[in-house]
């Protein structure tokens, strides 16, 4: 019997010490409240994590990309509105940049396969029948 009161007292005492404090939260950034001599550190460590390479592109580069991305549209489009004709196949697609090559399946549907080039990615995509 004194053991399982000596047990109990040794339980209720350290319940009793193990009462908390308030937790107090401290800004680190200077911007929000945080100590000033932390901005230094801040700011070299993001510089380091920022893989951001600022690539800035001529005008002739910029009308570049929006061919490209109108080529890629255009086909786009004749797939989708593509009537399940087989003399209406849309086109397929080869730039210096990458290959879009549309062929017709045995269940009427398109097989689209494309390469890009810069990467050597490749993927497949299938089109139901219209």
């Amino acid at each position: 019997m004194f053991k399982i009161s000596r047990l109990w007292c040794l339980a209720v005492l350290a319940c009793a010490s193990a009462s908390g404090a308030e937790l107090v939260y401290t800004p680190i950034n200077p911007l929000f409240g945080g100590s000033p001599l932390n901005g230094a550190t801040l700011l070299n460590l993001a510089k380091e994590i920022n893989t951001f390479k600022d690539e800035a592109k001529t005008e002739l580069e910029k009308f570049g990309d929006k061919i490209k991305a109108l080529e890629l549209t255009r086909l786009q489009a004749s797939i989708l509105a593509w009537d399940g004709d087989p003399t209406t196949l849309p086109q397929s697609l080869d730039n210096e940049y990458y290959n879009v090559t549309v062929t017709l399946m045995q269940d009427g549907g398109l097989r689209i396969d494309t390469l890009d080039k810069t990467t050597l990615e490749r993927a497949s995509f299938e089109v139901s029948p219209p």
